[in-house]
């Protein structure tokens, strides 16, 4: 066996093994995340935001350890300062307040989006989703008529 070959080889289970962890990571998150949610972009939300956001939509309940794994998994073993997430929690509930959803507390524990309150910011999302869907469909209509 020549040296390109083997190393072909090698490269090819290592792409397969790529592809299969990232399977599994999307399977984790979709374990603790509601993925399928797509926010509107007046919402403001960052990247991390709509994680946070998304793991309060999929639990009853998210303790300060859960969401610190969903927020600082990459950091590898680093420790995130210590009020972090309490400022994060504190941007996403002005995020979301204007739009009538409210984040509760349970002090000493973690955080809830009661189901009323799951509820509204899903009806919410839902809106902003037929909207853009139906936008989209019209600018298709639009470029059908003009071709």
């Amino acid at each position: 066996m020549s040296t390109t070959s083997a190393h072909e080889l090698e490269t090819k289970f290592l792409n397969e093994t790529i592809d299969a962890l990232r399977d599994q990571v999307d399977y984790l998150e979709a374990q603790l995340m509601d993925t399928e949610i797509q926010f509107p972009p007046d919402f403001g939300l960052s990247h991390q935001d709509k994680k946070v956001v998304r793991h309060l939509l999929k639990r009853p309940f998210a303790t300060h350890d859960s969401l610190r794994a969903i927020l600082y998994a990459d950091l590898r073993g680093e420790e995130p300062e210590s009020d972090t997430l309490y400022i994060r929690i504190y941007k996403i509930r002005g995020l979301l307040r204007p739009h009538g959803v409210e984040i509760t507390t349970r002090h000493g524990e973690g955080y809830e989006l009661t189901p009323a309150m799951k509820q509204r910011l899903r009806s919410v999302c839902a809106a902003y989703a037929d909207g853009a869907s139906a936008a989209t469909n019209s600018l298709d209509r639009t470029e059908e008529q003009t071709a």
